[in-house]
């Protein structure tokens, strides 16, 4: 499998798992939920361990040649994208302006990090 299809799973697994991490985190700030900690703990814990069996899979299989920081910071990155709808559309909270240019600016900085990683490989000996 190419280097660039194994890029593309990876980050769509991530950011599945992304998704469901929201969900386990942030539950019981849901509206309706009513305040049933064992209710609200288990349903957590079930969300966590679904999001674990897409993450752990995803880093074994495509993300084994992704440097480890490279693969948290993509792991925090679309827990931010996924956060930031996960708290408009479904906690209703309001996303500042801000919020949205500090993403940006992350994925930027990102995208060069890459390039100057990706040209200092190159010119190694």
């Amino acid at each position: 499998m190419s280097k660039i299809i194994n890029y593309i799973i990876f980050i769509c697994l991530i950011f599945i798992s992304s998704i469901i991490y929201c969900f386990s985190n942030f539950y019981n700030k849901m509206p309706g939920i009513g305040n049933n900690f064992a209710k609200i703990l288990l349903i957590s814990l079930l969300f966590a361990i679904i999001e674990y069996c897409i993450k752990v899979p995803a880093m074994f299989y495509f993300g084994k040649n992704i440097n480890s920081i490279f693969t948290y910071t993509i792991i925090l990155v679309t827990i931010f994208i996924c956060l930031s709808i996960y708290s408009k559309f479904i906690l209703h909270e309001e996303i500042h302006l801000i919020t949205y240019l500090t993403l940006v600016l992350i994925i930027i900085i990102l995208i060069i990090h890459n390039v100057v990683i990706y040209k200092i490989k190159q010119n190694k000996p």
